[in-house]
């Protein structure tokens, strides 16, 4: 235990008792509080307090710290580092499942032996960054330009040689002949040389565009959208799988459509919702599912119809909207999500519920209506 100290994978114990170390029981019996952990998850770079991301992993599979085994934290971890530091983006689920199936067995013919990224490349840049990946950070990898202040992100400072990489590679990946560094391997953001990827659509789209009544705006949005750069803006319906291809669409850009003449359960919006799509709402009167209560403008941006119809204004009010502003808005998407979606049976604060509770805090201003509405009707009867 105090070798796992000294390297920064353990934190040092104080008179809070962080850790305990086990008694004789031969089935782990932890005090309340406490999770069962094991040296070699914290020998491969598991540090506490954990990343949110791994939290996540852990309650949505309904599985606990001691179900995993090493290598499964070692996929985890690089998973994170992909997204972090190749991708430049918060770990995201949707690409996780990508990867991996529910038993965190990893697809095969993911990794390419000769070109693109390899797990010992991968590995190899977050020990030479000296980082815990699994522990929750004030930075992610992406943010740690040679300027940042790096307390409470870095373990350790100081450049590691390629030789002590390796060696730690080799250990936690059980492979002897690994070796580190590999010429020609991609560059971990913000390094020099890092691949810039392609940004994702900036505004999506699908859907009908010529309406009998009140579908005008879309028509012109139509005509002044549909040859911008990084805008997908096209006719779809639910035929030839509509549905599939739009939710696509939507989990792949940053911001979606929400036109007037789309009701308040509109499909469109609820599907922008839990894509993570932040909804453009482009509607003056629009009523909105459960606003009483949620607050839009912190996942949402509300433009004017006769504001969305000016040539140039929907780009230019997207394009200033910084990767800070956004990320927060994504974000709160990810919060409310569970509001937007059905569920069988239904579960707390699902769709179903938010809908139930809607009503019920309609019953008392209906009633008051009523009782007022009646308030003369003995008078009248009287005359």
């Amino acid at each position: 235990m105090e070798g796992l100290v000294k390297c920064g994978l353990l934190r040092w114990r104080t008179d809070a008792a962080e850790w305990l170390m086990p008694g004789h029981e031969e089935v782990p019996a932890p005090p309340d509080d406490y999770v069962v952990s094991f040296t070699p998850f914290h020998e491969h770079r598991l540090t506490i307090p954990p990343h949110p991301f791994f939290w996540g992993l852990l309650h949505h599979y309904q599985i606990e710290l001691q179900h995993l085994n090493p290598n499964g934290i070692q996929h985890i971890m690089a998973f994170i580092a992909l997204c972090e530091g190749y991708l430049g983006i918060e770990p995201h689920f949707e690409l996780w499942r990508y990867f991996f199936s529910i038993s965190l067995q990893k697809n095969k013919k993911r990794d390419s032996p000769d070109r693109g990224l390899r797990v010992v490349g991968v590995i190899g840049a977050y020990h030479t960054r000296r980082v815990a990946l699994l522990m929750a950070r004030v930075l992610p990898l992406y943010g740690m330009t040679p300027d940042a202040q790096l307390d409470r992100t870095a373990l350790a400072q100081g450049p590691l040689h390629d030789n002590e990489v390796t060696q730690r590679i080799k250990e936690t990946m059980d492979e002897s002949d690994a070796v580190f560094s590999i010429q020609g391997h991609p560059a971990i953001w913000p390094d020099a040389g890092f691949v810039e990827l392609p940004d994702v659509t900036l505004l999506y789209f699908r859907g009908a565009i010529y309406m009998k009544e009140g579908g005008s705006i879309r028509q012109e949005l139509y005509y002044m959208l549909k040859d911008e750069k990084d805008v997908y803006f096209s006719f779809g319906s639910v035929q030839d799988h509509g549905a599939s291809k739009a939710s696509q669409g939507m989990h792949s850009s940053k911001f979606c459509l929400n036109i007037a003449r789309d009701t308040p359960s509109s499909n469109r919006l609820f599907d922008a919702i839990v894509s993570h799509c932040v909804p453009v709402i482009i509607s003056d009167n629009i009523e909105l599912p459960y606003e009483d209560v949620l607050d839009y403008s912190k996942f949402s941006i509300f433009v004017r119809s006769s504001d969305a119809v000016k040539k140039g204004y929907l780009m230019r009010l997207l394009s200033g909207v910084s990767k800070q502003q956004w990320t927060k808005m994504w974000n709160r998407l990810k919060e409310v999500d569970k509001h937007f979606e059905y569920q069988y049976p239904s579960q707390k604060d699902d769709a179903v519920q938010m809908i139930w509770q809607a009503l019920s805090r309609k019953v008392p201003t209906i009633k008051l209506k009523v009782h007022r509405s009646s308030r003369f009707s003995r008078s009248d009867r009287g005359k």
